[in-house]
């Protein structure tokens, strides 16, 4: 049985038992897949979701729980693997736009705590998801990332995260209290044109900034993998208007990192180009 709106985003996590859980949510909603049925194991308190038509449902898993964000109309919803239902995450986290693991830390970007923060990036306690108050025994905090970067469009975690804003990227490293995390600026005027246009594998992240497509590894610097050919035909192709439609996601085993995006013949139930890079032969195809 099909979701009863349009899919804006999923993930799936696996148990101690090896159980594995596949969570997704439209706009209103919030379900788990079981014996090719869909679920609906949205919260009982606080009504529908409101999920706007440009957010997305971004998860994470945190031991034994799922943690997932929905932009700046709900807060953050939290399900224990195997429970009935989500519910609001405790500690009075801010609403926000994504989410990710660093360290030892659930970090949150984009944020909204009754006012909009697009540039902060906020995160939780050590080892601790549900405490949110800033605080140097817990070293809870939150960053305002300084500059013309523009909106935080992806946290990318690790023992380091990278912050990609629209016009900038930043590495966030722990080095304890005081200041908890040092921002450091990656790329300048370069950052994530669409949110979930970013994606990682091992020490690599490819994106697609304003200009083109990306890799950057190692945290340190950007090598433009689409230079010339691919980056006009995507940039004349691309029906402007729908960043929130393109998506990026990995095929591991044949290497290759594949961009889904509204081309000019896009119609509003298709997304209708894949561009795929292939970062050992360095090579790519177009699927139509």
């Amino acid at each position: 049985n099909a979701l009863t709106a349009k899919f804006q985003g999923g993930a799936f996590a696996r148990d101690t038992a090896s159980n594995v859980y596949l969570y997704v949510g439209d706009a209103t909603k919030l379900y788990a897949l079981s014996s090719a049925v869909f679920s609906d194991v949205s919260r009982l308190a606080g009504g529908a979701y409101t999920v706007a038509n440009e957010d997305w449902w971004e998860m994470i898993q945190w031991g034994n729980t799922v943690i997932a964000v929905n932009g700046h109309t709900d807060v953050p919803q939290a399900i224990t693997l195997g429970a009935a239902n989500f519910a609001a995450l405790a500690g009075s986290p801010p609403k926000a736009r994504h989410i990710a693991i660093i360290r030892d830390f659930v970090v949150l970007g984009n944020v909204n705590d009754g006012t909009a923060y697009p540039s902060r990036v906020q995160w939780s306690g050590i080892n601790n998801s549900t405490l949110w108050t800033p605080s140097a025994a817990t070293q809870s905090d939150y960053q305002d990332l300084q500059g013309d970067g523009g909106w935080i469009q992806k946290i990318i975690g690790g023992e380091n995260g990278l912050v990609f804003q629209e016009r900038a990227v930043w590495k966030m490293t722990y080095i304890g209290s005081p200041e908890i995390f040092q921002f450091s600026l990656v790329e300048k005027n370069r950052g994530a044109f669409a949110p979930q246009g970013v994606v990682a594998w091992g020490n690599m992240v490819f994106y697609l900034a304003d200009d083109g497509f990306y890799q950057l590894t190692g945290g340190s610097s950007s090598e433009p993998i689409g230079d010339g050919k691919v980056d006009r035909y995507f940039l004349n192709d691309y029906q402007g208007g729908n960043a929130h439609l393109i998506t990026a996601s990995i095929d591991p085993v044949n290497k290759v990192v594949m961009w889904a995006y509204p081309g000019a013949s896009f119609t509003p139930r298709s997304t209708n180009q894949v561009l795929c890079y292939n970062w050992v032969s360095k090579k790519w195809a177009l699927v139509t």
